[in-house]
């Protein structure tokens, strides 16, 4: 950025170069205040002082809105923010433009209205006048205008001439503001096209601001009204449109909606505290010059990645940050490149290591704008690539407390990045691991005061300033502390009390009704494709209204009529209605036939007030619920609720995250689908509901395969965003058992040693006692299934110390998995799960285990975390070919051989040897010369369609996905499989291995 830019950032006012001469490396800026301007020099402080350029800022505010660095949007949004009446004249007029800031209309029109005669928002708009011109879901707009008469909002059009103007006027009490030049209000104008507009502050009562306000009456004075002939065309066009449905009904609108509603927000959904937290690193950086660095010290599992890649995505959209770099640990690279294209974020990130530098042809660190790179990498390679020379916009530091050592090679290396980054952000959990020097450490890179700070020094500083000012810090417990100010729902047990002859028998109509004869159903069944769990909701929203209020549920079904009737009228919702044309015939007349026959005769035979609570219950109410006499039933008092949320485990979702409809979804999501209407008999909460046991053998479906419904299983303990489906049912089992109650399962044994596996660890290690688990390892219990399975069994039940029966099968041909068990079972204690891993051993291979731990080195430790995957490729019938192929392409042209590796998977592993099966990985990285190689081309461009659907792949569609340590591929290294019976591990040299179990 150069200083002339500077400069206009600092003031933003307009800047009129008077003289301009070359200026080099620093500058100070010296203000001196002349009247009626002012003057603002820039001086060279390296001698000798050589030039200097005067800058005139006028009294007014100026700038030009091109989209480029700054949004005609934005700056609409800041003009209405700060008036309180708005004109408008443009040429063209879309809805989808109008949406950017409506919004903000919408509060000036609530802060002004004074009265039904006051109009605060005045539009006139030319493409209403013409032929042809009214864009159909703009006329449905138009016509709301219209219709509202207390929007406070007013429109006109010019029918015989064209309005070309595009002008948009603010006004408070002393200032106006006056945006004009070529932007419609259009999407396309205020965010997408190159436009050239500027935006200007004069003082209410100036001859500029006077002119521009006579110009804008005058044309409202001429301008027609809408008259009936317009108005029929504005009518005829909006009942064309699609309908946009929106929240705002309490019907079953609201219902249908809500879960389109869900689709379209989902891609953000961050906790309430993340946006906050990324709001204030947003509002430190506005400070000014001295608040461009922050440290988010965040405890482990808040989410750190998630509110850097908001305030990532916010300064990028705002066009506050162009050239974003990212240091953090070799491991987290593809994870953070991962979550930020995630559809939550949607931005695209390079990773940059030194294989992907050499290949090409040219500094990828200026060419590319966003992009990823190791720690160790800048370490070692921030000279040779002129790093520190490039005007970084945003620098993030992931795990800063590796620049706690300010003697470090790593710190001094990295510091180089901060002199030449405009916004800073260092993200830490342990910002203090050895001593109090560590946090300071890292703050001098973000902090002026601290840049020389010394030990001694330490003591003299104010820490609650150096707090303020540098850090944003968040611990689980404030979380919690958070919650409880909003109020909790509590459900306590609760006595049942049966439907009367009449209602149960409007109960069980209804009931038929609304699953048999109801015209929506099958609407719903298209608009929830998906979602299906919303059906025996809507249900139950009814029959439970029923259950507690007549009144309410004969008005809820009078809505539903009602809607269902707009929806028949309307056309369209958004989908092929016409096929249920024939279904929905009658439809009125059925509801009107139900409410005559059923609704009406029971408010008039009700008579009394009696609220009767709620009369459903699940499919095994033994198991949950006892009876009591009629006598107990009709003396006890308290609220009644449905068994369903009264089994709930606190009716509330963890975190606050998931609330009303899906979080009760998420909650019990089978048990919506058994709601059913019982007999008379009444029932009570059991003091220890549940199942005796339950037992099962989940699906053994991979978290890739789980889609968007991933999101909704965080609501679980064992929650981990790369756990398979059996892991949650694992859970859901638990807690539907009864205090001592049996768990027995056969699943996946890979929780038991994988990271994703540690929450479902922590769970059965603290509230269950482990009776058996017996391993299975590798061999083939499944023939079509490759599922390496265990039998896991437990009591539910909080106890002080494990001990329980570990079994390693090592083969299937016994007579008896009893007798089996019996023979090489092995008892284990609390000792075997302590640590990050459980260690199912036997006692004198714990025992070994524990003196290798004492006079080795741990193999992590020792190759100083360079522990990698295998090559992920996306899709493995393309890039893996057999001996057959390999030798046909080769054949083709020799050059190919240049990347077809050798590959093994981690079944070829053996006990000193790699039982190698001809098999071979076409090595397409990032970057590679494709058109060098045509034979391999030719050969991928069978399968580029699935190909280029891959969410990992590279730049191009026959690229591998980006992967910072290729170089180590080429290197010797010890492989193993991942999961197995026993140790297979092998020195190679030659194979690129791949993560295969």
């Amino acid at each position: 950025m150069n200083l002339l830019n500077k400069i206009k950032s600092l003031f933003i006012k307009r800047i009129k170069v008077i003289k301009e001469v070359p200026v080099e490396k620093r500058v100070e800026i010296i203000k001196e205040v002349e009247k009626p301007v002012e003057v603002v020099k820039a001086v060279v402080i390296e001698k000798p002082i050589e030039v200097i350029r005067e800058i005139e800022v006028e009294n007014r505010a100026f700038e030009l809105v091109d989209n480029q660095e700054l949004l005609v949007k934005d700056k609409i949004i800041q003009l209405v923010n700060t008036s309180n009446r708005l004109d408008i004249a443009t040429g063209y007029f879309y809805h989808h433009g109008y949406n950017l800031f409506a919004n903000s209309v919408e509060a000036l029109v609530k802060r002004s209205r004074t009265g039904p005669t006051n109009v605060p928002v005045r539009m006139v708009v030319g493409n209403l006048g013409l032929e042809d011109e009214i864009d159909k879901t703009t006329a449905k707009l138009v016509w709301r205008f219209i219709q509202d008469k207390d929007n406070g909002i007013a429109i006109k059009t010019v029918k015989n001439r064209r309005l070309h103007t595009k002008l948009y006027l603010g006004h408070n009490d002393k200032e106006t503001f006056i945006l004009f030049g070529s932007s419609n209000i259009s999407y396309a104008g205020l965010m997408e096209n190159i436009e050239l507009n500027t935006i200007e502050t004069v003082p209410y009562d100036s001859k500029r601001a006077t002119l521009f306000r006579e110009w804008f009456e005058n044309l409202w004075q001429i301008a027609d009204e809408i008259d009936a002939e317009l108005l029929q065309k504005i009518i005829e066009a909006a009942s064309e449109a699609e309908e946009v449905l929106t929240l705002d009904d309490y019907t079953l609108r609201a219902l249908l909606l809500s879960i389109r509603f869900l689709r379209e927000t989902s891609k953000e959904n961050l906790f309430y505290y993340q946006y906050e937290d990324a709001i204030s690193v947003l509002e430190r950086y506005n400070l000014g010059p001295k608040y461009t660095g922050v440290m988010l010290a965040h405890e482990v599992g808040l989410g750190k990645t998630i509110i850097s890649a908001k305030v990532i995505k916010t300064l990028i959209e705002k066009v506050a940050a162009k050239k974003v770099l990212i240091a953090t640990p070799a491991s987290l690279c593809e994870q953070w490149q991962g979550e930020l294209e995630d559809e939550k974020f949607g931005l695209s990130f390079e990773i940059l290591d030194g294989q992907r530098l050499r290949n090409a042809d040219r500094n990828l660190f200026q060419e590319l704008d966003h992009i990823i790179v190791s720690i160790d990498f800048l370490k070692t390679q921030i000279d040779n690539y002129n790093i520190a020379d490039i005007d970084w916009d945003l620098l993030v530091i992931d795990e800063s407390h590796y620049l706690r050592n300010k003697d470090s090679q790593r710190f001094k290396e990295i510091k180089k990045l901060f002199y030449s980054a405009y916004f800073k952000m260092l993200l830490t959990a342990t910002p203090i691991q050895n001593k109090d020097l560590d946090i300071f450490a890292q703050l001098s890179l973000i902090d002026e005061s601290i840049k020389t700070l010394t030990e001694r020094g330490v003591e003299d500083l104010d820490f609650e300033t150096l707090r303020e000012r540098n850090i944003i810090r968040r611990l689980r417990s404030d979380i919690k502390e958070f919650e409880r100010i909003i109020p909790q729902r509590v459900v306590h047990p609760s006595n049942y009390i049966p439907l009367n002859e009449s209602l149960r028998e409007l109960y069980q109509k209804f009931k038929q009704f609304i699953t048999q004869n109801c015209a929506y159903y099958p609407l719903i069944q298209e608009l929830v494709s998906g979602f299906g769990y919303i059906v025996p909701f809507i249900q139950f929203v009814y029959l439970q209204q029923l259950c507690s209020s007549m009144e309410a549920f004969i008005a809820s079904v009078r809505r539903l009529k009602d809607t269902i009737g707009e929806l028949i009228d309307s056309g369209s919702v958004g989908i092929n209605i016409q096929k249920y044309q024939q279904d929905f015939d009658g439809t009125d007349e059925a509801f009107n036939e139900f409410l005559e026959q059923y609704g009406e005769e029971q408010l008039e035979r009700r008579g009394s007030k009696l609220y009767l609570k709620v009369k459903l219950s699940i499919e095994f109410p033994e198991v949950f619920f006892e009876s009591v006499s009629e006598q107990e039933e009709i003396s006890r008092e308290g609220t009644a609720v449905s068994p369903i949320l009264a089994s709930q485990p606190d009716g509330e979702i963890a975190g606050g995250r998931f609330s009303g409809l899906r979080g009760r979804h998420l909650n019990d999501k089978f048990s919506q689908t058994q709601l059913q209407a019982k007999s008379s008999t009444c029932c009570v909460l059991k003091e220890n509901p549940g199942f005796d046991c339950v037992v099962g053998n989940p699906p053994y479906v991979r978290q890739e395969e789980l889609g968007k419904d991933k999101e909704f299983l965080s609501i679980y303990e064992t929650y981990s965003g790369t756990a398979d489906l059996y892991v949650y049912f694992m859970e859901r089992a638990h807690y539907l058992l009864r205090q001592s109650g049996w768990f027995g399962m056969i699943c996946s044994n890979k929780f038991m040693r994988s990271n994703y596996g540690k929450p479902l660890r922590t769970y059965l290690e603290t509230k269950a006692q482990l009776n058996q688990i017996i391993d299975f390892g590798e061999l083939p219990v499944f023939q079509d299934a490759a599922a390496m399975p265990a039998i896991i069994i437990t009591q539910k039940g909080k106890i002080e110390r494990q001990e329980f029966l570990f079994v390693q099968v090592k083969r299937l041909d016994f007579d008896s998995l009893t007798e089996e068990v019996r023979r090489v079972s092995e008892r284990l204690g609390q000792e075997a799960l302590t640590g990050e891993n459980w260690t199912l051993a036997s006692f004198a291979e714990t025992q070994i285990l524990a003196k290798m731990r004492i006079v080795g080195i741990p193999l992590g430790e020792y190759c100083q975390g360079k522990i990698q995957y295998g090559i992920k490729t996306g899709l493995n019938d393309a890039f893996i070919i057999d001996r057959v192929t390999h030798d046909k392409l080769i054949s083709e042209d020799p050059k190919s051989a240049e990347i077809i590796k050798p590959l093994i998977v981690g079944d070829n592993v053996r006990k000193y040897h790699i039982n190698f099966q001809e098999r071979y990985l076409i090595w397409t990285y990032i970057g590679v010369a494709i058109n060098q190689y045509p034979a391999i081309l030719n050969y991928l461009k069978q399968h580029q369609d699935r190909m280029e659907k891959r969410w990992d792949r590279g730049n191009h569609w026959w690229e591998l996905r980006a992967c910072s340590y290729y170089e180590d591929f080429e290197k010797p290294k010890i492989v193993w499989g991942a999961f197995a019976i026993e140790p297979h591990t092998h020195q190679v040299k030659r194979f690129f291995p791949i993560p295969l179990p």
